[in-house]
């Protein structure tokens, strides 16, 4: 009798779910193919707070999202002049994504 028992919480522990973890999940190899992840920044291109949010899920989404952000950069204060010199004094690799960059009449806000 006590060993059915044994044998019986044995096999009620084999059946519990297993949960894996993102690192163990990165290592296995379950990635989405770059095909369909380039799709996926296609469809956010005109989302900028989800592409932003999309370059934060890991390191592969990281490039394609910051793509697509940095490939059309509008200037239209000089605050946001000052805010794009630094991004792109941090973050060099970031310029080689800008394909086209727009300036407007610039106007010196205060503050």
């Amino acid at each position: 009798m006590e060993s059915y028992r044994k044998e019986q919480t044995k096999t009620s522990n084999s059946t519990a779910p297993v949960r894996r973890s993102p690192r163990v999940a990165a290592r296995q190899g379950w990635r989405i193919p770059p095909e369909i992840l380039l799709l996926i920044m296609d469809e956010l291109r005109h989302l900028k707070a989800s592409l932003k949010e999309a370059s934060l899920v890991c390191r592969a989404w990281r490039g394609p999202a910051q793509a697509y952000l940095f490939s059309q950069i509008h200037i239209r204060q000089l605050r946001d002049c000052k805010r794009i010199f630094k991004i792109f004094q941090k973050s060099l690799h970031l310029t080689s994504h800008v394909n086209r960059l727009v300036v407007g009449k610039l106007k010196e806000t205060i503050g």
